[in-house]
């Protein structure tokens, strides 16, 4: 529910009401079993652009039932940070998923770190209140 009256004005501008929509989706999300959901709701549905590596490799299965088995396609390899890579193979297996690093595709600044003893270098005590200081990287700090 969107208790703002300035947001809901501009939603409602874009979004309108549709009752038979709304019917169609209560039917079909009240249906004994969820398997299949995705291309009920959406027919048109061609594929799913998902992780499929490390810990997310765990919700493959759940994903096929919902899909009904559509293709999984994962595109890129990436961290909260950026990303790092493409898959070239789109529609492969998840098993058989491997990215090609592009390693220009992130940039990452460093900033100097001051160090207990003056320091720059990895071998310099960091000062533990500068919590900076942890990744010791030749005396910098990832930002």
């Amino acid at each position: 529910m969107i208790n703002d009256s300035m947001v809901r004005e501009a939603v409602m501008k874009i979004l309108k009401p549709n009752p038979k929509l709304a019917d169609f989706i209560k039917v079909e999300c009240s249906r004994g079993s969820w398997k299949g959901i995705i291309t009920r709701l959406w027919p048109n549905t061609k594929y799913i652009d998902e992780i499929v590596t490390g810990t997310m490799s765990q919700y493959i299965p759940t994903v096929d039932c919902y899909s009904s088995g559509l293709p999984l396609v994962c595109t890129m390899y990436a961290s909260s940070e950026c990303y790092f890579g493409v898959n070239l193979s789109h529609l492969c297996q998840p098993s058989e998923v491997s990215y090609t690093l592009i390693p220009t595709m992130a940039y990452f600044g460093f900033l100097p770190v001051n160090w207990k003893d003056g320091g720059t270098d990895s071998h310099s005590e960091p000062r533990p209140e500068d919590p900076k200081s942890a990744p010791q990287i030749r005396g910098t700090h990832r930002c």
